[in-house]
């Protein structure tokens, strides 16, 4: 009994915590990097999903995020990959990594489709869109490298918008 009462409450043994310096993912040359993320204020409570796509030196090309209704954090995941992955599509862009901080949504999709999964026809929209004719990598990253569309999609909840796309405006100087 002694020897139970030191495994449990004894003195433990201190692990020593290796820091670590976590960094967004960035592209390869030619590469844009489209970073998703979905947020859920409640299981379920109102959804949402945002990301943002950046060329290879970090320079943000768009952003965006929308309101996903009523829903768990997995569905507004799955969301802003789809909508990532669309927009990414739309704007020509044709070598992607696609970056989320989800490793159960990159699994899904990456995955064989599970028919009988809640998300299947999210999943399955993805999955097709991923069969077109470009380049896609769906990778998995830290929460701290993917703060950036974090904060967009904490935009998204409650917005009232299925989708909004910032897109930079240019600036334009000339010389009087």
């Amino acid at each position: 009994m002694s020897s139970l009462f030191k495994t449990l409450w004894g003195p433990q043994e201190r692990v020593a915590r290796q820091e670590r310096h976590v960094t967004c993912l960035q592209a390869s040359q030619g590469q844009i990097t489209v970073h998703v993320d979905g947020s859920a204020l409640g299981s379920p409570g109102p959804a949402g999903y945002g990301g943002l796509c950046r060329d290879n030196f970090g320079r943000w090309l768009m952003g965006f995020y929308g309101d996903a209704g009523v829903g768990e954090n997995l569905k507004a995941e799955l969301l802003a990959i789809l909508h990532g992955m669309k927009l990414a599509w739309r704007a020509n862009f044709r070598n992607i990594l696609c970056v989320s901080d989800s490793l159960l949504a990159v699994n899904l999709v990456l995955g064989s489709l599970d028919v009988l999964h809640k998300y299947a026809p999210i999943i399955a929209h993805i999955k097709e869109l991923l069969q077109q004719s470009w380049s896609v990598c769906v990778c998995h990253s830290l929460q701290e490298g993917n703060q950036s569309a974090d904060f967009l999609s904490k935009l998204g909840p409650n917005c009232g918008v299925n989708l909004v796309v910032w897109i930079p405006c240019l600036r334009v100087y000339t010389r009087l």
